[in-house]
Parts: structure tokens; sequence; C-alpha cells
């Protein structure tokens, strides 16, 4: 059994936090990038392909589902 990795665990988080949310990758890329061109480029990091993603980007995902990275980690 491999382990996941933590592109892959953010990447699932993503994908469920989106799907409990009922938003489109469409959709979701509007609320982050203000348009529906980077839709796929949100798919491949919750598919784990995009592996050098920015922690920015992923706060900025994370903010539009609704999650304050700041509030998750601190002590």
């Amino acid at each position: 059994m491999s382990k996941e990795t933590i592109q892959e665990a953010i990447g699932k988080f993503i994908y469920n936090e989106r799907k409990k949310q009922k938003l489109s990758l469409t959709a979701l890329s509007i609320k982050v990038y203000k348009n529906k061109c980077s839709a796929t480029r949100i798919g491949n990091i919750e598919k784990g392909i995009t592996r050098d993603c920015s922690i920015n980007t992923i706060s900025e995902i994370f903010s539009a589902l609704g999650y304050d990275l700041r509030e998750i980690f601190k002590e």
C-alpha cells in the first residue's frame, strides 16, 4: 500500500469540499481566479498531478471554499 502524498491529500480535500458545496471546477475557478480558464489547473491540483503548486495558490483555493489556512494551522 503506497503512502498518500501531501499533494494528493490536499487535492482530495479540495475535491471533497467542492463536491460538498456543489461547485463545478468552472465555478471554483471563477471564485479563485475571476475567470473560467483555470478550471483545468484546479482539476490537476485535485488529482495530485500538479506538484509544483505554490502555497499561495492553495491558500486562494481554500479561501474560495471558505477556509483560512491561518486558522487551520493555528495552535
